[in-house]
């Protein structure tokens, strides 16, 4: 828990970052993202799921085509999440 001198004084930094960069403060206070990084994300995140399930089911039914696929799947998932990362940055 902040005093109140603690809070007063967030308050204070809060409303400078706003008055010199609202775009920023807004991102900050909970800005929404872009449609295209939802996608990007989301298909990131379908994308390494699928291979995590296809190389599990790979495993356990010993069939090399479906790790295979699972890995190359997990392969592009974080292919996607460090390319955006970078992008991001």
């Amino acid at each position: 828990m902040l005093s109140r001198h603690e809070q007063r004084r967030l308050d204070e930094i809060e409303q400078q970052l706003m008055a010199s960069d609202p775009a920023l403060a807004a991102m900050l206070l909970g800005g929404s993202t872009s449609p295209k990084t939802r996608r990007w994300k989301a298909g990131s995140l379908a994308s390494g799921l699928l291979g995590v399930f296809l190389t599990a089911l790979g495993a356990t039914t010993v069939t090399f085509t479906l790790i295979f696929a699972g890995i190359l799947a997990l392969a592009i998932a974080a292919c996607m999440h460090v390319t955006r990362s970078r992008g991001a940055g």
